[in-house]
């Protein structure tokens, strides 16, 4: 996939807004500096973030993402990854100890 940088993530996002877009997501903005570029140029339009942990963009205060001009952030790994510590704990407990875990809730007994 060929990138165009931020500057062009920009002009198509005011030709969005200028069109009606109800919302405005600038892909992966990699730093806070960046961040602040986009709610700069975006000022005062409905703006999103996307936010996944150990990727690109800053996993930052949900304060600090206003400050930076975000009215919207969603978070669609983040319920995935801890149910996958959850399961990874489960497995690493039966492994160990060869029985179910009841401290969590669950057991066959």
């Amino acid at each position: 996939a060929e990138e165009h940088g931020l500057d062009e993530a920009l002009r198509r996002a005011e030709a969005f807004a200028s069109a009606g877009a109800d919302i405005l997501f600038v892909e992966a903005p990699e730093t806070e500096a960046e961040m602040e570029r986009v709610g700069e140029a975006l000022a005062g339009l409905p703006l999103l973030v996307n936010v996944v942990e150990g990727g690109k963009t800053p996993v930052l205060s949900r304060q600090r993402y206003v400050e930076l001009g975000y009215q919207v952030a969603i978070f669609p790994a983040t319920a995935f990854l801890a149910a996958g510590r959850g399961i990874e704990s489960v497995y690493s407990h039966l492994k160990a100890t060869g029985r179910d875990c009841p401290e969590i809730g669950y057991s066959r007994s």
